[in-house]
């Protein structure tokens, strides 16, 4: 269950998430833009798990999030993205958010 600061999805297809205390400033962000902004204050990459912790997703959701920045925001996100291999084999997305771009509130 979900608690805390819960922001529901501005479309039927998108779920709630819980918007963590550091970035509750912000009000009610699309997901992405929450993510962006939390990550920066983190300071460094984050992957799936750490999204899916902080803002109580799915890690698959958390993917689909970090694949959306990476891929579709490039024009208002900036970011580098690292594959890492971990010990099962597996290859792991890191994404370091770098800066959101002055218009980014303008494509929300």
């Amino acid at each position: 269950m979900k608690k805390g600061n819960v922001v529901s999805g501005k479309q039927a297809n998108h779920g709630d998430y819980c918007l963590p205390q550091e970035i509750a400033y912000l009000g009610a962000p699309a997901l992405y833009l929450a993510v962006a902004h939390w990550a920066i204050l983190r300071g460094g990459a984050v992957t799936r798990e750490d999204i899916s912790r902080a803002f109580k997703i799915s890690p698959a959701q958390a993917t689909g999030v970090l694949n959306y920045i990476h891929r579709d925001k490039k024009e208002t996100i900036l970011s580098r993205k690292v594959i890492k291999k971990v010990r099962s084999g597996h290859r792991q997305l890191h994404l370091r958010i770098i800066d959101l771009l002055p218009s980014w509130d303008k494509c929300a």
